[in-house]
């Protein structure tokens, strides 16, 4: 099990508001603001999270990464009749 963590100086950052929702699926989402002061403490958490997203992002095998295509959409746009448009020019 991994433990993941952001941290701050409260002169330097502090938090705003957060909130919670749960999805039909029975994921929940919990979103942070955090209010910076100091542009470098800014760059250190965002940089914090990139390096946890990239962490995440490489550990998901490639099949469960991507959704499966809906099979035959191309099939259904081919298979239709297509506009005729036309321009006329007014002079």
């Amino acid at each position: 099990m991994t433990f993941r963590s952001i941290y701050w100086d409260d002169k330097d950052a502090r938090l705003k508001t957060y909130s919670s929702s749960t999805k039909s699926d029975g994921r929940s989402v919990v979103k942070i603001e955090i209010e910076v002061h100091d542009t470098y403490r800014l760059a250190s958490i965002l940089r914090d999270l990139a390096e946890l997203r990239a962490e995440q992002k490489a550990a998901v095998p490639l099949t469960e990464s991507k959704k499966p295509k809906r099979p035959g959409s191309r099939r259904v746009i081919a298979s239709q009749r297509p506009l005729l448009l036309t321009y006329q020019r007014e002079d």
